[in-house]
């Protein structure tokens, strides 16, 4: 798999733009503790999928798929640079964003609402 590394943070919408897939790696107290970066979310908005790691505590509240260990993650990857049909990848990320709806204001101010 051809890899691109970002220079600067303009680099990130025009090399998400063109990825197939983008892995969601973490740091080891990430991994333990839950912590998301925003990674999940820019992925997203710029047209890839991300693939967690499942050794990331909680991570299937953020993604649809995450591989558990680095086969799985080769295999979720070739298949999404595989597959020269954008629906699937569409797909995917529509349910990843449908997914991460707990993460949005509406969802914050429904609760808080509801409390009033």
């Amino acid at each position: 798999f051809p890899v691109t590394i970002a220079s600067t943070t303009v680099d990130f919408k025009r090399i998400y733009s063109t990825a197939a897939s983008c892995p969601l790696l973490a740091k080891k107290s990430y991994l333990e503790s839950g912590f998301i970066t925003p990674r999940v979310w820019e992925t997203l908005l710029f047209g890839t999928v991300p693939i967690g790691l499942g050794k990331a505590k909680g991570i299937e509240k953020y993604t649809v798929l995450y591989a558990d260990d680095p086969y799985e993650l080769s295999c979720f990857a070739e298949f999404l640079s595989r597959n020269t049909t954008q629906n699937v990848r569409a797909d995917i990320r529509r349910s990843n964003v449908e997914k991460l709806e707990f993460m949005d204001a509406k969802y914050f101010v429904d609760k808080i609402e509801a409390v009033l």
